[in-house]
């Protein structure tokens, strides 16, 4: 979080989580017109969630360039939000996706996707949830993919696209079951290496990211 001033980031839905975790993550769509199917999906789900109408939001680069987007948030059966990277928020880009997460270059992938760990994208991003939790929210993102869960070992996967279109990593949402006696939502990142690339690389203390090579 780039928040100036203390008073202000705990008022900010993620100011007061623990730090060394990520803190949520968003699922995008091609256009704003896409929104109102998926909102519905999720609402007949009747799982007792719901997301919230597109908000606009804007910020200007450093170079000056303006970005707008859409975004909105999930909420329980009482309207309150629900507990960050449960389920994801949306943000769906108004102005060019390239301003706001520039992927490619002119000669290929964006210098700023470049790392040494030979990383080329996302492969996986796998939610770890209560047990007591996932009968829950399982219906939401059957709503949310448009597709019932595929089951393997206990962990609940769904497929996604990519904006940027597809690449040989997994390309799933998964859902699975905390192992750690915790209470809430945690998220795992697994990234699209080569035959180069670690098995994981740390972040921070405690943030591990692991790897996976395309076949």
């Amino acid at each position: 979080m780039f928040i100036k001033t203390q008073k202000k980031r705990r008022a900010h839905r993620w100011g007061n989580l623990e730090e060394g975790k990520i803190a949520d993550w968003a699922h995008t769509l091609n256009s704003e017109a896409d929104y109102a199917e998926l909102q519905k999906r999720v609402k007949d789900a009747a799982a007792g969630v719901t997301y919230s109408d597109l908000v606009p939001l804007q910020r200007h680069r450093p170079d000056g360039v303006l970005m707008k987007c859409l975004v909105s948030v999930a909420l329980d059966s009482e309207g309150k939000r629900v507990f960050p990277a449960t389920v994801p928020f949306w943000c769906v880009d108004i102005t060019e996706r390239h301003l706001r997460s520039p992927f490619k270059g002119e000669d290929g992938p964006h210098e700023y996707t470049k790392h040494p760990s030979h990383a080329k994208g996302l492969s996986r991003i796998t939610v770890l949830l209560p047990e007591k939790d996932i009968p829950t929210y399982k219906p939401v993102y059957d709503a949310i993919h448009n597709k019932v869960a595929t089951e393997e070992a206990g962990v609940l996967s769904w497929p996604y696209q990519l904006p940027a279109g597809p690449n040989p990593g997994s390309n799933q949402v998964a859902l699975s079951t905390l192992k750690n006696g915790g209470s809430k939502a945690e998220v795992r990142l697994t990234l699209l290496g080569t035959k180069e690339s670690p098995e994981s690389i740390q972040l921070l203390p405690g943030l591990v990211l692991d790897f996976e090579a395309a076949a």
